[in-house]
Formats: structure tokens, C-alpha cells, sequence
């Protein structure tokens, strides 16, 4: 079992030298991914940054498909699926 502060170290470990801007897009990303889990969709990086693209127009496909793969680097969807 995790305990609340373990989790929040591991937040901050993860995420703790990150941007606001960054935060936002990967947080936008995270919300994504958990949609197409819940509705059952097949996940795939070009469909989520198509859609990040569609709400934040701000930020590229390549920056978007970076900061997916970076989050799939540090597990992140295995941990939201798990």
C-alpha cells in the first residue's frame, strides 16, 4: 500500500522540476489517456496529440508526442492502468 506522503514524494519526484506549462500538457495528456481507457478506445499517441492539439492549439504534435513518450518512459500509463 502506498501512503499519502510516499505518493506525494513520488509526485514530486517524477514531476517536481517541471514547468507550469509542462505540467499542463502532461496533465492534459494523463486526462486523455484515462478517457480512452475508460471507454474502452484503442490508445494510440497520434490520435491523443491530435486531440491535446484540437483543445490546446499551443503546443505542437512533436512536443506533444515527446512529453507521451516521456510519460510512457516513467510509467505512468502502466500505472493509471494498473
Amino acid at each position: 500500500m502506498v501512503t499519502p506522503t510516499k505518493g506525494i514524494d513520488t509526485v514530486i519526484e517524477l514531476f517536481g522540476g517541471m514547468s507550469a506549462r509542462d505540467l499542463e500538457l502532461r496533465s492534459t495528456i494523463i486526462c486523455l489517456y484515462k478517457n480512452y481507457l475508460q471507454n474502452n478506445w484503442e490508445i494510440d499517441s497520434d490520435e491523443i496529440a491530435s486531440d491535446v492539439m484540437e483543445l490546446k492549439p499551443y503546443f505542437s504534435k512533436q512536443e506533444i508526442l515527446n512529453a507521451y513518450e516521456q510519460l510512457d518512459k516513467m510509467s505512468i500509463f502502466t500505472r493509471i492502468e494498473g
